[in-house]
């Protein structure tokens, strides 16, 4: 009988080892499962990481290289390959501090932007195809190292975009106008490089266009079935009525704002001198003798603005929004006896014109004012 108790309690023991073993190797298994679900799970977020990280940077690059040609003079109007080679030359000036001489390069036709280092981790490289003779194709590939970077394991992702050049009608004229447009005697409008550069168009409803004297090189064009046209100078072009309505472009004055610096008011003698960046107060209305404009001019609403003899203008002229509804009586820029105009690039070599010189283009911003040339 003790034997078979014996027996009995060294049966029971072994059967319980056997269970807490098993119960141990269970244990050990969900302890393995769970240690190897945690570095799944560790290396799923280090991948995640990585691809957002990759993302993030092609999407960077894209947006460095869009910045870079944001400044890009496009006045010569190049095409098909004159664009890429324009594209490369600007993005390798831009970008000079970030990649090695001569690395932005066209090569088998694309432009090829070798690749810039955002950290230890990401980069992007980038390419740049022609689709047209006006259309690219921006290419742009983001790097990022997943993990710890030290098995060589990189994740990319590409970011793809196409621009287009699109070309506004309204910069084909030399003088594009909303209102009317009257000059005097003696009206010069001539095309420094094309004839066509010294067209005129007005959108105008009654007296659109109306010219004494002088002789103009290009189109004369009106917009309106029931506008005028007057024209007593003779013509290089043709006029043409009722033309297609064009886009009227935004016109942002407020760029140039920070340059008048000089106040002209009703204390300000203007019959004769030089006026370098002056910012004409409203209610001011001067009238201005045979003086020279240099820099800005920037004219507050509302102001009627007189030039009585010759006026010599190297620079733009600016006004102030006056808004929707604006009299034109009590807004208004006149020039009589003529005028010369000479873009904001002709302005002297001198440091308060520095950054202005960089800023070609329209030479009259009015919106909202009317013009008479007389």
């Amino acid at each position: 009988m003790r034997s078979h108790r014996m027996f009995n309690r060294r049966l029971r023991c072994g059967f319980a080892t056997v269970v807490a073993l098993q119960f141990l190797a269970i244990m050990a298994a969900i302890v393995v499962a769970f240690a190897t679900l945690i570095d799944l799970e560790v290396q799923k977020s280090n991948n995640f990481q990585a691809i957002t990280v990759a993302q993030l940077s092609a999407e960077s690059g894209l947006q460095l290289c869009t910045y870079a040609l944001g400044g890009m003079d496009m006045s010569a109007n190049p095409r098909g390959e004159e664009l890429m080679s324009a594209v490369a030359a600007h993005l390798a000036s831009e970008l000079s501090g970030l990649v090695s001489e001569g690395s932005v390069a066209i090569y088998d036709g694309d432009i090829w932007v070798p690749e810039i280092h955002l950290s230890d981790r990401q980069s992007f490289r980038a390419q740049i195809l022609l689709l047209s003779d006006v259309e690219l194709r921006f290419v742009v590939v983001g790097c990022a190292r997943a993990g710890d970077g030290t098995d060589g394991t990189t994740i990319e992702r590409t970011v793809t975009m196409d621009f287009a050049i699109s070309h506004n009608p309204a910069f084909d004229y030399g003088l594009f106008i909303k209102g009317p447009i009257i000059a005097g005697l003696a009206f010069q409008f001539l095309g420094t490089d094309d004839p066509d550069d010294a067209s005129i168009y007005s959108a105008a409803s009654g007296m659109a266009i109306s010219v004494e004297d002088g002789h103009i090189d290009g189109d004369v064009d009106t917009v309106q079935s029931d506008a005028v046209v007057d024209i007593g100078a003779t013509i290089g072009g043709d006029i043409h009525t009722e033309v297609p309505a064009l886009e009227f472009p935004q016109i942002d004055g407020t760029v140039f704002e920070p340059f008048a610096t000089n106040v002209v008011d009703a204390g300000t003698d203007t019959s004769s001198g030089t006026f370098r960046n002056i910012r004409i107060k409203a209610g001011t209305n001067p009238v201005f003798g045979n003086v020279n404009i240099e820099g800005v001019m920037y004219i507050e609403a509302p102001n009627y603005v007189q030039f009585a003899n010759n006026v010599e203008v190297t620079g733009v002229i600016v006004t102030e929004d006056p808004g929707e509804g604006a009299s034109l009586d009590t807004h208004k820029i006149e020039f009589k006896n003529g005028m010369t105009l000479f873009g904001v690039d002709s302005l002297p070599d001198m440091p308060e014109f520095d950054e202005l010189r960089q800023m070609t283009g329209t030479a009259i911003l009015a919106k909202g004012f009317a013009r008479d040339y007389k």
